[in-house]
């Protein structure tokens, strides 16, 4: 299992709902895109202060490396990340694992 991991700060004239939206349509290119297993995604619920200013999360699950690496230059989401979600952002943090050991 391969996950791929992203922290994302908006812009501030980005609402709650606006970014919500966008990470919907983030993870509906799971119908686009071949190798996508799941996703998830969220608010950080502000509890933790080690946050670094970072609100939201979303998380991929691929079956390896390579299939995350097939998505990552796959045009659908190279045009999604251009036209609709770099423009939003302040910044994002990509945090990409083998996992190691499942949950039990």
């Amino acid at each position: 299992m391969y996950k791929h991991i992203i922290l994302f700060k908006f812009q501030s004239s980005v609402s709650k709902a606006e970014a919500l939206e966008l990470l919907h349509q983030l993870g509906d290119l799971k119908d686009k895109i071949p190798g996508i297993i799941k996703y998830s995604y969220g608010i950080n619920d502000g509890d933790n202060a080690h946050n670094s200013g970072f609100e939201y999360a979303f998380v991929m699950e691929f079956s390896s490396k390579k299939d995350r690496d097939a998505y990552q230059i796959n045009d659908h989401h190279q045009t999604f990340i251009n036209e609709r979600l770099n423009s939003a952002l302040s910044e994002a943090i990509v945090f990409d694992m083998v996992v190691a050991e499942e949950e039990r």
